[in-house]
């Protein structure tokens, strides 16, 4: 299914309607993306194996990715929502969005253990080979309790969802103080925007996890905001690029972090253990602290590229072009209120998000 979008005729409807609308789509979205993980086979071998879990990375992201755009937008509109969606179903969401992102988390933690840096390293070598023995059982066994769990309660949730974001009445909506879907947008993305600058002199210090993480999450949700109009507007695409940019860099940065302090866990226990009992498990002391140095190199690199990708002129062209997309939303909000039928039936389907033309920004 294509991403929903917000069109030129959506824009122009009450906000709590649209709110459903695409809230909607994005669940359907979540549906099919969920339908194409599967609990892994033991039995299949060589190529098989290879070409499945490559399939299974690939849903399990895909996934991830899918459940996060749901419950951002069920978080930004909110307001548009709480007379109607409960926060339980979100909850069960959540729990589930946070069982991918740890299968996801321990396979890019295994692809940097297995890279050709670490696994040429006579130090490193050996402890790398035993810790990816170690996350490879951790994966197998998040692989098969997010398959099980979707299984049996994303249905539940997603059916409790689906109730809750049923269309509204139309003379529900017929209330002259109901904003506008672009009025709503427009405030939506102000919010956002004046909230930017501050996040971006927090990624100043980007080597502080909690710091760099937080940053990320509320530059995810304003692009994933954004992701709503599509790809029509060259401002929204130079926003959205200088977004991404800035998102990406730190994901590389987090996955360093997340590393890290598994790498400072295993540390403490070698020293606990005593050095001729971790050398039996494979584990060595001298191994771990090679890699902690290699990840501390990598993590200083990260936060440098973090820093070049908030510099420039780029943060001062974003903001222009933001500020452009908020003035033509409110004008065209003007005009659709001014044009607004008394009573309306709107089509409310996910198809409908995708299949009519045109959008604003």
């Amino acid at each position: 299914m294509a991403a929903p979008v917000l069109t030129r005729s959506l824009l122009a409807q009450p906000a709590r309607a649209t709110a459903r609308l695409i809230g909607r789509a994005y669940l359907q979205r979540a549906l099919e993306e969920a339908a194409r993980v599967e609990v892994p086979v033991e039995e299949l071998t060589g190529a098989a194996t290879s070409r499945a879990a490559e399939r299974q990375r690939e849903a399990v992201h895909d996934l991830h990715v899918a459940l996060r755009h749901l419950r951002n937008w069920l978080r930004a509109w909110r307001p548009f929502l709480r007379n109607t969606v409960h926060r339980d179903a979100e909850r069960r969401l959540q729990k589930l969005s946070r069982l991918a992102g740890q299968v996801r988390d321990l396979e890019v933690q295994r692809s940097w253990l297995t890279g050709e840096r670490v696994e040429r390293s006579r130090v490193t070598g050996a402890t790398a080979r035993s810790m990816v023995e170690r996350i490879e059982a951790e994966h197998a066994k998040a692989h098969r309790v997010l398959a099980i769990r979707l299984m049996k309660r994303l249905g539940r949730a997603a059916g409790t969802l689906a109730e809750d974001l049923e269309d509204l009445d139309p003379a529900d909506l017929q209330d002259a103080t109901e904003p506008a879907t672009a009025s709503a947008m427009s405030q939506l993305i102000a919010e956002h925007a004046e909230d930017l600058p501050r996040v971006l002199r927090r990624l100043q210090r980007a080597g502080n996890g909690n710091e760099a993480h937080a940053a990320r999450i509320a530059i995810r949700r304003f692009r994933y905001l954004l992701d709503t109009f599509g790809h029509r507007s060259p401002d929204v695409r130079l926003v959205t690029h200088y977004l991404t940019n800035i998102q990406d860099k730190l994901g590389e940065l987090h996955d360093a972090q997340v590393l890290a302090d598994r790498l400072e866990s295993v540390s403490r226990k070698t020293r606990k253990t005593g050095r001729s009992r971790a050398k039996r498990h494979g584990v060595r002391r001298a191994g771990v602290e090679a890699l902690r140095r290699m990840l501390r190199r990598r993590i200083a690199s990260e936060s440098r590229q973090v820093r070049r990708a908030i510099g420039g002129s780029g943060q001062a062209r974003a903001m222009a072009a933001t500020v452009r997309v908020i003035a033509r939303l409110n004008g065209f909000n003007i005009a659709a209120v001014a044009q607004r039928p008394r009573r309306q039936k709107h089509a409310m389907t996910g198809e409908a998000v995708n299949s009519q033309r045109g959008s604003a920004g």
